[in-house]
């Protein structure tokens, strides 16, 4: 039998017997995912403990999850430690390598000598490209160390792979690349010219860097988490209305399903803001990714085409509600949904309660306030309104 990850316990001084509560689980799933460093815009980290207690207080049994718009991840790591079988989504590619490195693997990690390849072989070719767009948010030399990182996993862990580990080392590779990347070039505050990577001079003035450039030599190895977890988990790369309307049943079937979508408006433009980072597994422009070759499988060029088109489809708010309610509509097979929104949304929590409540039996809101920094001009916190709705 596998062995169960371990619970911080208590004493019941009635009883003077231990026992798992509520918050010492939540104490011990945040301090387990205290090690990832991923400053993801509109990441539920602040959230996830109002998130477990609105689960539990409505009794609600479940043992499977859908995490629609993954994200950061953060979430589907803390049902992966809440012992729950994930299923993961999300339209950018990006966000699902970091999934796969973390959710889906349980114990392949790199070796010391992987790492210092990556990090310190020196290639003679020149930097490829794509990169020259971003000649303002790095320095040659971090370029240099980036493109030579980038073609060092290749060598190591080819995309050609038939084996699973080296698969698998290749997503811990450049999960750990994007993520020291964004760590240290997202700032937070207001996005930058639409992207979370920094201007260079700003970030090299920041009191963070100090006048100093990235040097690859501080990378987070992190490992994974839950490595005797028994449960087989999920990653899915697709439009989540696209996902939902092919349901599959045998492969998606879940007991709960969590939405956390874009709120809306050019903060919600996800694909624009990590543009760089799909960049980065690709070694292609956006453009290039989105435009299918003739020799491409028909089946491969509407999947691309789906893509491209859910990259829009929470960003306007002029259909914004058409898209949400179409995305309700096709949840119906699943018992429970939770849906994360705040008072920056595209409607009002009444104007979403309506559209839950014409599929569902019930919607139950469960009000937060918590504070986004991001999310004002002059870059003082801000409180906003937070909701959790879980409707049956």
């Amino acid at each position: 039998m596998a062995k169960k990850i371990h619970r911080p316990e208590n004493i019941n001084f009635d009883t003077m017997e231990t026992e798992v509560t509520q918050e010492s689980l939540i104490l011990n799933i945040q301090s387990k995912l205290g090690v990832f460093k991923n400053p993801y815009v509109g990441n539920k980290r602040k959230l996830l403990p109002f998130l477990i207690q609105a689960i539990n207080k409505q009794g609600i049994e479940y043992n499977s999850v859908l995490d629609l718009f993954c994200g950061s991840a953060y979430v589907s790591m803390a049902m992966k430690l809440l012992d729950k079988r994930v299923v993961c989504n999300d339209i950018l590619e990006s966000s699902c390598i970091n999934a796969r490195a973390f959710i889906t693997n349980h114990r392949d990690v790199l070796t010391k000598e992987d790492k210092k390849y990556l990090t310190s072989n020196v290639r003679d070719e020149d930097p490829n490209p794509v990169f020259n767009n971003y000649k303002d948010r790095f320095s040659e030399a971090e370029i240099k160390k980036i493109n030579d990182y980038r073609l060092n996993i290749d060598d190591l862990f080819s995309l050609c792979t038939s084996s699973p580990t080296i698969w698998m080392k290749r997503m811990l590779s450049l999960a750990y690349l994007q993520n020291y990347i964004m760590e240290k070039c997202f700032l937070g505050g207001r996005l930058n010219s639409g992207q979370v990577l920094a201007k260079l001079d700003h970030r090299l003035s920041h009191k963070r860097n100090q006048g100093k450039e990235m040097t690859f030599n501080d990378i987070r190895w992190t490992k994974p988490i839950y490595t005797d977890d028994p449960n087989c988990h999920l990653v899915m790369n697709k439009d989540a209305i696209d996902l939902l309307e092919n349901y599959n049943k045998e492969r998606l079937d879940v007991d709960l399903c969590y939405i956390d979508p874009p709120y809306g408006g050019d903060q919600s433009d996800y694909a624009a803001m990590y543009e760089f980072f799909e960049i980065l597994h690709t070694l292609r422009t956006r453009e290039e990714r989105e435009t299918p070759l003739d020799t491409y499988y028909d089946w491969c060029k509407e999947d691309m085409r789906k893509i491209a088109e859910g990259k829009n489809k929470f960003i306007n708010s002029k259909n914004y509600e058409g898209h949400f309610d179409k995305l309700i509509s096709l949840t119906i097979q699943i018992p429970w949904i939770v849906v994360s929104y705040n008072d920056s949304s595209w409607g009002t929590i009444d104007e979403i309660r309506k559209v839950i409540e014409k599929y569902r039996n019930r919607a139950i809101i469960e009000e937060v306030s918590y504070s986004y920094k991001y999310r004002k001009k002059d870059n003082n916190k801000k409180d906003t309104k937070e909701f959790i709705i879980l409707a049956d």
